[in-house]
């Protein structure tokens, strides 16, 4: 029982890493452009390396969080090219998306993943460093 709640609340920073994506995805799109050119796609790197950084932290092997998270960012610019309001789909976000997964990736790997990409609870446990 103990293994499973540890195990559930492991999944929390993915549930509120994923609803602040989906916030920042699908809502209003600002009404005055970046004074930054292409702040739009550091963003969305930012945003898919902490989706595939908290997927491994929970517990998500990093092949299946490559995978979901690479299909969540194409269907994500298809939903926003399909969506009325002012956003649009674009592949370069795609491309900026998969790029921030793999970063997330490798960041994992660094701090508590696994060498065969399988998640490891002691490395990823403050108190066993």
């Amino acid at each position: 029982m103990r293994s499973l709640t540890r195990s559930m609340w492991r999944r929390v920073p993915l549930v509120i890493t994923f609803v602040v994506v989906c916030v920042m995805l699908f809502g209003p799109a600002p009404d005055t452009p970046s004074p930054i050119p292409h702040l739009d796609k550091a963003v969305h790197f930012v945003l898919f390396a902490a989706l595939a950084l908290t997927s491994c932290f929970a517990q998500i092997r990093a092949l299946p969080t490559l995978l979901w998270v690479s299909t969540f960012a194409v269907l994500s610019e298809l939903l926003q090219g399909a969506l009325p309001g002012n956003r649009t789909a674009d592949v370069l976000d795609v491309a900026a998306d998969i790029v921030g997964a793999v970063a997330g990736l490798l960041a994992a790997r660094a701090t508590f993943l696994r060498p065969d990409g399988r998640p490891s609870a002691e490395r990823s446990h403050p108190s066993n460093r």
